[in-house]
């Protein structure tokens, strides 16, 4: 796997200088920060990039890498959000990533506020606070509230996959956090350190 430090470390650097309001803008940080971190023209980091039927947040050729990218943070009406099909949302990236056939790197990349951590270390399916690979199950998606399991079997039925958190960072500016595993499908069998 490619070593994407110097990545997050610049990302988190731009993040804690502005914060921008939408996902699309976070996007745009996270793909400039692979151009500067890793010295890359604009073209070898495409946003948005249709690889096949799948539209990918980020393709970085030069290392065949896709990025998947999520921020969960407070609506700006004060409404609240919706955690549970929000997290079928990222559940759903974690699928579509694990399908695609030419990366040589998958990464899910997601920036939160407290309450989207919150929902996500009381579901307890990705890893949060460890490191150590963990595999998602079919079984575990399907015990998952109808809200959440929609999405994350919207383009098929759940497939094995291993998640390793690679990165963590829990101030990425304006009360965010940042975190990013690597993907890869499985057999079913045991995650692998």
């Amino acid at each position: 796997m490619t070593d994407l430090t110097h990545v997050f470390d610049n990302f988190t650097h731009r993040l804690s200088e502005h914060v921008p309001t939408s996902e699309a803008g976070v996007r745009e940080i996270l793909a400039a920060s692979f151009r500067e971190a890793m010295a890359l023209r604009p073209a070898d980091v495409e946003v948005e990039s249709a690889l096949g039927r799948k539209r990918i947040d980020i393709w970085v050729a030069p290392v065949m890498a896709a990025i998947e990218l999520k921020y969960f943070r407070e609506i700006p009406s004060g409404a609240n959000r919706p955690m549970t099909a929000d997290f079928g949302s990222l559940l759903a990236d974690l699928r579509k990533l694990a399908t695609v056939e030419r990366a040589e790197d998958r990464v899910l990349v997601l920036v939160s506020n407290v309450s989207g951590m919150t929902h996500l270390a009381n579901k307890n399916l990705l890893p949060v606070r460890l490191v150590e690979p963990k595999l998602i199950s079919a079984e575990a998606v399907s015990v998952l509230a109808q809200s959440a399991r929609g999405p994350a079997v919207s383009q098929g039925p759940w497939i094995p996959i291993e998640v390793r958190r690679i990165w963590h960072e829990p101030r990425v500016g304006n009360g965010l956090t940042g975190l990013a595993w690597k993907v890869r499908t499985t057999n079913g069998e045991s995650p692998i350190g």
